[in-house]
């Protein structure tokens, strides 16, 4: 890894299509998987507007049911609109009309006035701030924790994602500007109402995008538009010059201008994989989740049953088994572009089995 300085131009490896998944890769570290590997959708939701030409889905994120793993929640932002909420086969449970939420994130057991409650977040345009959302598992209905938003300091407000700290448990919120700023809150409650007190300040050298955290060891993952990936600590005291990880911007020939967003695939131990979106060739590169970092190599979304993605903003994966559905987890990507039978729908997201994903590597990928 390197300091945060200018990235220097290096040579990466070549993409090649692979046009069939291995049916049983061995297990070997042969790694990076240098093939552009290719999987198809499994599902999809249910368009988040009405107006097909709206850039309107932006960010995905999903919860998991602990009590009824099948009945878990694939949550999702509205630039135009709010907070939508659907159902593992897509179907649209609910939609708060909250204003224009570009990212969104979601942790289970967070302490809400001494109840451990499932707290969903998201970064507020209109607002210039941060909406909560209280998730009630029995009912799967949300409970806005926050009218009017929690005012942010930053000019404009972008990404957005949760850290729950290893050492105490609190949760914090980090929110972006696309100025390259970043802020760090921590949530706490003050009667029946949510509140946030910012902790610590980041500065990033470009536009910045997608975010993610790493709640074991303390991670945080910024992408910026027109260099990678940054890495930094999560937690408040940590300090606040990032890394940032060879081969995770276009150092690399794989991914192109811009990367928007990222998420992690957990396994049981410290492994795993750090997943982001390489918009600018409508693939999804895959890195190792501790260490260095490593990549180990991308894949693509391609037509099958469900149209393949294009110019992907927001994504998540789950490791959890989410029913028969997704054994071993699913991978959610907003597609830029959505069309049913050749003709353009309005935006929406795509459901992928993570095991479909890590077959089609060589070696494969593991699954928890």
């Amino acid at each position: 890894m390197k300091n945060l300085l200018p990235i220097l131009a290096a040579t990466a490896l070549l993409a090649s299509c692979k046009s069939e998944p291995a049916d049983n890769p061995a297990e070997s570290n042969a790694y990076p998987d240098t093939t552009l590997n290719q999987v198809t959708a499994t599902a999809q939701t249910e368009s988040v507007s009405a107006n097909p030409n709206a850039d309107a889905a932006a960010d995905p994120a999903i919860w998991f049911n602990e009590s009824d793993p099948a009945n878990s929640l694939i949550l999702g932002s509205d630039k135009t609109l709010g907070f939508d909420v659907f159902n593992l086969d897509g179907t649209r449970i609910t939609t708060d009309s909250v204003g224009r939420i570009n990212n969104v994130d979601v942790r289970n057991n967070y302490s809400f006035n001494g109840v451990d409650i499932a707290l969903a977040g998201g970064s507020n345009r209109d607002n210039v701030g941060m909406d909560f959302w209280r998730i009630h598992p029995d009912s799967l209905s949300l409970e806005y924790l926050t009218p009017g938003s929690i005012a942010s300091d930053l000019p404009d407000v972008y990404g957005f994602c949760l850290y729950k700290s290893p050492a105490d448990n609190s949760v914090y919120a980090f929110v972006n500007s696309k100025t390259g700023k970043v802020e760090q809150w921590l949530l706490g409650s003050e009667g029946d109402s949510l509140t946030a007190t910012k902790v610590r300040a980041l500065q990033l050298p470009g536009q910045v995008e997608g975010m993610v955290t790493d709640d074991h060891p303390g991670n945080l993952f910024v992408g910026v538009e027109n260099e990678g990936i940054y890495h930094f600590g999560a937690e408040p005291n940590d300090p606040i010059q990032g890394s940032y990880p060879e081969l995770s911007g276009e150092d690399n020939s794989a991914i192109q201008y811009d990367v928007e967003g990222l998420t992690i695939y957990y396994l049981n131990d410290s492994k795993g994989y750090l997943i982001a979106s390489s918009q600018g060739n409508n693939t999804y590169a895959v890195f190792e989740r501790s260490g260095n970092f490593n990549y180990l190599g991308s894949f693509e979304v391609v037509d099958g049953a469900i149209d393949g993605t294009q110019e992907t903003d927001g994504i998540d994966v789950s490791s959890q088994a989410l029913g028969d559905l997704y054994p071993k987890g699913v991978f959610v990507v907003q597609a830029g572009e959505n069309r049913e039978n050749g003709s353009v729908q309005a935006q929406n997201f795509k459901m992928i089995r993570w095991d479909h994903i890590a077959q089609s590597f060589e070696p494969a990928l593991k699954v928890k």
